[in-house]
């Protein structure tokens, strides 16, 4: 009997503490989990992120974030990208500004009537030889050279400061393009300098030449951007026009990058200079003349050894094709850190 009543009362506790829930509470659990289920998460725009990917650069990853936060708008999650990636890259450069910069490449764009030279900086070779660095180079010249061609002054020489103030057409300066990639390559950057050079005479010439030994010669060129380690530009008159000027005056230019002179050089000085060898003793008069060549140190462009044909002196060579030098600049890269 005792044994009985104790099935009894554990039977009816078991019973109480088991409860099943109702079918509506099953129901609305299972629809609960359904729902959880199905909830379908935020979707990206495939179109709008790949198109984001490939004008901009940027991991797919942040390109995905930029897309969901704006609701697969392309604008406002390319003005987003742009945003944080500025804020990163300006945050960088001022981390790494200290770190000197003594690599780099000279840019030169040229029409038949005008010229821009600018040199952007970096740390090492490897970043001077890299894609990415070059297309920031032509991007940054075809910014300046855009700029520039409106200039009243035929000659336009820019520092640091003022190249870095010009704003692209987009009023993103050159030093906020210049911030973003030192983000995105790593690398200390700079745009150190630039110079613009207009002629509107037909009695003129702009002739330039680019030495590339060093660079990537797989990649020479960008969008009518031409690199080199050293560039020179120089403005000459007189027969411009004459068959084979072209070459001529690309003679000229190329001299000015091979033997780096410091000033033209004037008439009073070859005046002076031959008054000087006159009063000299006939054995020495040679070594002293304005129109022969000088010693190897000679910084005055005309009275150099001309580069082509050492026999002659540059002013020698001009006068034998009724031309003249009237202004050249030359840009050799790393030699403002240097200086």
């Amino acid at each position: 009997m005792k044994l009985a009543k104790l099935n009894c009362l554990l039977s009816g506790l078991i019973s109480s503490s088991i409860r099943v829930p109702s079918s509506s509470c099953l129901g609305s659990t299972i629809a609960g989990t359904r729902s959880c289920q199905t909830k379908a998460a935020p979707s990206v725009d495939k179109n709008s992120l790949s198109k984001l990917r490939k004008q901009t650069g940027y991991a797919f990853s942040n390109c995905r974030k930029a897309l969901l936060m704006h609701d697969n708008d392309f604008d406002k999650a390319l003005e987003w990208l742009k945003a944080e990636a500025a804020k990163e890259g300006w945050a960088k450069a001022g981390k790494l500004q200290n770190r000197p910069m003594s690599q780099g490449v000279v840019g030169v764009m040229t029409t038949p009537n005008s010229a821009l030279m600018l040199e952007v900086n970096c740390e090492t070779d490897f970043v001077a030889r890299n894609t990415k660095f070059l297309e920031l180079v032509s991007s940054i010249s075809h910014i300046c050279f855009t700029s520039l061609q409106t200039s009243q002054s035929s000659k336009v020489p820019l520092s640091t400061p003022e190249l870095s103030s010009v704003t692209s057409v987009t009023n993103e300066t050159i030093a906020d393009i210049v911030a973003k990639e030192v983000g995105s390559i790593g690398e200390n950057l700079r745009a150190t300098r630039a110079i613009y050079m207009s002629v509107d005479s037909p009695h003129s010439r702009l002739a330039n030449y680019i030495h590339t030994a060093g660079l990537n010669q797989n990649c020479l060129e960008i969008e009518g951007c031409k690199f080199g380690k050293y560039a020179g530009l120089v403005l000459l008159n007189g027969d411009v026009n004459q068959e084979d000027s072209h070459i001529h005056c690309l003679q000229i230019a190329q001299h000015v990058v091979g033997m780096n002179p410091k000033t033209i050089g004037a008439v009073e000085e070859e005046t002076s200079e031959t008054l000087e060898s006159s009063s000299l003793p006939p054995e020495d008069t040679d070594t002293h003349s304005a129109d022969t060549k000088q010693s190897d140190g000679e910084s005055r462009l005309l009275f150099q050894e001309f580069l082509i044909d050492p026999d002659l002196t540059t002013k020698q060579w001009l006068e034998e094709r009724n031309l003249s030098v009237a202004d050249f600049v030359r840009f050799a890269v790393g030699e403002e850190a240097s200086s």
